[in-house]
């Protein structure tokens, strides 16, 4: 790369402590983890940015260097400097250890409307970068065309000129994936590590803005990378409710019962409630800027009124990463879920749960949130013991109960037939972190069954499954936005429709902690996960589907449509589901208690589930805490800081209660291998590395991007412990 450009380099926050620092302690210059910005405006017009800032040319080519600061009459995003690119100018700025979390990289480009060459936004994984694999990212400007393109692939967009546009990327470095926007629609969701060819690192080393020789030029400001706009909980609302066919809180687009939603802005639930519910994937390709679950039906549900099927109804969701169940750790999980506006609840349960906010009180549980707070991670007998549960998010925010919401319709009373006076929110995930445009990929889930509902008739269900050639029973999945779903878990697999053929049975929640190869290997005995060679999958049933009623494989108990079911288990009592948590333990009624509804005479029905993490057991899912700035999650991971210290995810060797990779400079850059002592082991791996240039060497405990004797006179004079 090389290119001609004014611009400067202001760090803020965490990015200007660490930019003093470097430069007081000799360490290195390239940010630590945590934000970053540049907004170009502190440094002198007209002069070269290497000469004045952690800037540099692209492999320190002096005829790559000229790239400056400018003011106006030129273009600028914020006042007063903005950057420049043209000639051969090739802006290069390092960055070092972000590796792990999610992150988003935005940068501000204004295209002239005279500019009618090819100019390049990167981001590389390595840097000094040679060979294929270190690009991640390459974005092509392409005036002459009127494109943005990803230059590894197909992708395209149309080109903004004459006005300041955002190229937007979502890093989420622990599934190795990245997704770019560019004028807030969706261009790309690939791999980072195999962003242009496979092989590179999962890491951020540099961002190049490169001018391609050409003779316009294009202006950049306020580059930042920060932690993503992201929030939870996500989920789909049925056909029924009021919301559907009215506009998106984002994009005005209609909502779909096809659709992945979050909160309006600021994307958690708000006391009060907030704007309209936000789009994170579209149910499919059609009028939407992207990206979608790849539904071929869904541009023909665009703008339907509730309760006329859609045909494209999503029934449960999850990402495949679901807290992993763990007999080992010291604390239990938390079970959250959600039900229909006919759930009356485990009698007696202390408000705001199932009982206070369902049919025999509020008329308002089919759009909350509950959580179980003191069951573990089981499996339990059925019936099991009641236990209570407490209601964690609103539907509307407002009273009678009044907790955080995210502006569905309520109260939701009973209807016979498909049009409801509320929402019912059916598919639910609480702790993975998704946003406007944005859904982690792959995503798995389940459509809906034909059969009708025996409290509502027909048409409900909606047919969903059927109409795209699948079974409710299935669990699908799209590997990348845009693809068309496929097959993950099939029926049978699951134990179901066993009794009345295909389509008899109705997954209706799903739990799923994906091994990492993408194939769905059946768990024989719960728990038997953790060997890496199977995959923790639980989901419940629709009221209405033939195996309820069955007996279950663990406990030989009829199964009811408020169990939390698990496939069925090797050698187990029948060839149909088992029940891992029995639905009186997350305070349901059933038959086999007799505590069903006493006007229609069914248990209670599990609309959506999901389980995650509480480290710190303070009864509120792990990511929220961080969202609500409860906890600290200073390395973007969505797990407090505490946790990752307490279960030896992260060091701290100096016991500040900082993971030693937030801190900057490190508290023992010279510990190589992370024992929090510097010996035999450490020098080995320094020495193994020897000569390595660049930012991805082990040995540079100097921070000076290469490994020799400096490195070597570090690590003898710091030996011993941290």
């Amino acid at each position: 790369m090389t290119g001609q450009s004014n611009c400067s380099t202001r760090g803020l926050g965490l990015a200007l402590a660490a930019s003093l620092t470097a430069a007081l302690l000799g360490a290195r210059p390239a940010a630590a983890v945590g934000p970053w910005f540049e907004n170009f405006d502190t440094y002198n017009t007209n002069q070269n940015l290497p000469s004045q800032s952690t800037w540099e040319s692209w492999g320190n080519d002096p005829n790559a260097a000229n790239f400056f600061a400018v003011t106006v009459p030129n273009p600028v995003f914020s006042m007063p400097n903005s950057c420049e690119i043209n000639g051969p100018d090739d802006a290069v700025h390092r960055y070092s250890r972000y590796t792990i979390g999610k992150w988003m990289y935005s940068a501000w480009v204004w295209v002239p409307a005279t500019m009618n060459e090819i100019q390049y936004f990167i981001l590389v994984n390595t840097y000094p970068a040679v060979n294929s694999q270190d690009w991640s990212l390459q974005i092509e400007l392409d005036g002459a065309a009127g494109t943005v393109n990803d230059f590894n692939s197909s992708a395209s967009l149309p080109l903004v000129k004459g006005a300041w546009t955002e190229i937007r990327v979502v890093i989420d470095f622990d599934r190795d994936s990245q997704s770019a926007y560019y004028n807030n629609q969706h261009l790309v969701t690939k791999s980072w590590s195999g962003g242009v060819a496979a092989g590179g690192a999962v890491n951020l080393a540099a961002v190049d803005l490169w001018g391609n020789n050409t003779a316009g030029s294009v202006f950049y400001d306020d580059l930042s990378i920060t932690l993503p706009w992201l929030g939870a909980p996500s989920f789909s609302i049925d056909f029924q409710g009021p919301t559907i066919g009215t506009p998106g809180g984002c994009f005005g687009i209609p909502i779909t019962e096809g659709d992945i939603l979050l909160p309006g802005p600021p994307f958690f639930p708000l006391f009060g409630g907030g704007p309209p519910p936000c789009t994170a994937a579209w149910g499919g390709p059609g009028p939407n800027p992207g990206p979608d679950l790849g539904l071929p039906l869904w541009a023909g549900a665009v703008g339907h009124p509730h309760g006329v099927p859609g045909l494209v109804e999503v029934d449960a969701l999850s990402y495949g990463t679901d807290w992993d169940l763990n007999l080992a750790v010291p604390w239990a999980p938390l079970w959250s879920f959600s039900v229909d506006e006919f759930a009356w609840g485990f009698p007696g349960m202390p408000p705001p749960s199932v009982t206070s906010e369902g049919m025999a009180g509020a008329n308002e549980a089919s759009a909350d949130v509950f959580l179980d707070l003191m069951i573990g991670p089981g499996p339990y007998p059925a019936p099991g013991p009641p236990m209570p549960d407490r209601a964690i998010f609103d539907g509307n925010g407002l009273p009678p109960w009044g907790g955080p919401g995210y502006s569905l319709l309520e109260p939701n009373p009973p209807n016979v037939g498909p049009f409801d006076f509320g929402d019912t929110l059916d598919a639910l995930d609480v702790d993975e972190a998704v946003g406007p445009q944005y859904a982690p990929f792959p995503v798995y889930f389940s459509l809906d069954s034909i059969f009708p509902d025996p409290l509502e008739g027909p048409p409900v269900n909606s047919g969903s499954a059927a109409a795209l050639g699948f079974v409710g029973g299935d669990v699908l999945v799209t590997t990348s936005p845009g693809a068309l779903p496929v097959v993950y878990a099939p029926a049978p697999a699951l134990g179901l429709d066993q009794l009345g053929g295909p389509d008899s049975d109705d997954l209706d929640a799903l739990i799923l902690w994906e091994n990492g190869d993408g194939v769905y290997q059946p768990s024989q005995q719960p728990f038997d996960w953790h060997g890496g060679t199977t995959d923790m999958l639980l989901f419940s049933v629709r009221r209405g589907s033939v195996v309820i009623g069955a007996p279950d494989s663990l406990w030989n108990v009829p199964i009811e449509e408020g169990d939390i079911l698990c496939p069925p288990v090797a050698g187990g009592a029948s060839p149909f589901p088992g029940i891992f948590i029995p639905a009186e333990m997350i305070g349901l009624g059933t038959m086999r208690t007799g505590t069903q509804n006493p006007w229609t005479g069914f248990a209670d029905d599990l609309d959506a589930l999901d389980v995650a993490a509480d480290c710190n057991m303070n009864g509120m899912p792990d990511p929220d805490d961080i969202f609500n700035g409860f906890a600290v999650d200073c390395n973007s991971n969505f797990v407090p800081d505490m946790c990752d210290i307490t279960n030896g995810t992260s060091l701290d060797c100096n016991n500040n209660g900082v993971p030693d990779e937030c801190e900057f400079p490190p508290p023992c850059p010279e510990d190589i291998n992370g024992d929090c002592v510097v010996n035999t082991s450490d020098l080995l791996m320094l020495l193994a590395d020897w000569g390595c240039v660049g930012s991805g060497c082990v040995g540079d405990v100097d921070g000076d991007y290469d490994v020799d004797t400096g490195d070597l006179l570090a690590l003898l004079a710091a030996w011993g412990s941290c």
